[in-house]
């Protein structure tokens, strides 16, 4: 491993030290229990209809790609795909989203290390 990647490694087990949380991460039957970063993107995408761009929020997650293991396969995310987070007494549910021109998901590092899930709130209960 280069010195660079060995940066890139240590600069994301920090950012998931410091501000990373305890979610589940499910397609179907399957889940793992993982840490997650919080984060946002915005999108501008073509609305289809009169050639106008709407700016989209997606409320993503930072995830170490290696841990993101479902049936013993290391998997890239889906759209449908759930991330549930506890927050006191209640569960959020994030489904992962497809975005236009950009997916469900992008690499945060040139090592593909980090990976970005587009996702939106469904469920809070």
């Amino acid at each position: 491993m280069s010195d660079v990647d060995s940066a890139i490694a240590e600069a994301a087990a920090g950012l998931l030290a410091v501000a990373g949380t305890s979610v589940t991460y499910s397609r179907g039957a399957s889940s793992v229990a993982v840490t997650g970063v919080p984060a946002r993107s915005l999108f501008e995408v073509d609305n289809g209809v009169d050639e106008l761009r709407e700016q989209v929020e997606s409320l993503d997650w930072l995830f170490e790609a290696a841990d993101l293991v479902l049936a013993s396969v290391t998997v890239t995310p889906q759209r449908g795909d759930k991330i549930a987070q506890a927050v006191g007494s209640e569960t959020l549910t994030f489904e992962v989203l497809d975005i236009p021109n950009e997916g469900c998901y992008r690499w945060s590092d040139p090592q593909h290390t980090l990976i970005r899930v587009h996702a939106r709130l469904v469920v809070a209960a």
